[in-house]
């Protein structure tokens, strides 16, 4: 099939900074390999995968900045390990 004319698929990936090149690739290729299945006539090279990447300071869950709530986390789990 001619690309000019076959489907083409573009996805916005909104990510948060600090994943490494690897798991963007990974997770580029696990999207253009399921955009392939799930569409008719669809070839990965017609797939476009754009990340954006944003900071944990750009993103809230409610009222609270995203970078507030992992900090947290990271303390909750910190005062729940085992004592060494």
């Amino acid at each position: 099939m001619n690309s000019l004319v076959s489907p083409r698929v573009t996805l916005y990936i909104q990510i948060h900074d600090g994943r490494p090149r690897s798991q963007k690739v990974a997770l580029a290729k696990a999207l253009t390999d399921a955009c392939v299945q799930g569409v008719s006539g669809l070839v990965p090279e017609n797939v476009s995968v754009s990340f954006r990447v944003v900071s944990y300071d750009d993103v809230s869950l409610g009222p609270d900045l995203l970078s507030d709530v992992v900090g947290r986390k990271v303390d909750e789990d910190a005062d729940t390990s085992p004592a060494r």
